[in-house]
């Protein structure tokens, strides 16, 4: 199974755009989920939530936490440090 994880867009509509040229291009993913950060910062928030709700290939970009879930906690990875760190 082929699952698509797409996160951090920020309403970057071309980028978006580019990757869901590239999935459609390579034909097998199985699910597509986005992880968050859809919109901010880049001008087109409403058109990025239009296109991740349009079915593509049967499957619709379906968020991976779904409302009122509690996140996880964030847990670095081992010998990766916080940004604040790199000063």
């Amino acid at each position: 199974m082929k699952i698509v994880l797409l996160s951090d867009i920020h309403a970057n509509l071309p980028a978006l755009r580019a990757v869901l040229s590239d999935i459609d291009a390579r034909g097998d993913a199985d699910t597509v989920h986005h992880l968050g950060d859809l919109v901010g910062y880049a001008p087109r928030p409403d058109e990025v939530v239009e296109t991740l709700a349009q079915p593509r290939g049967g499957h619709t970009a379906s968020p991976a936490v779904r409302a009122g879930d509690t996140p996880p906690p964030h847990t670095p990875l081992p010998g990766v440090l916080p940004r604040r760190q790199f000063h």
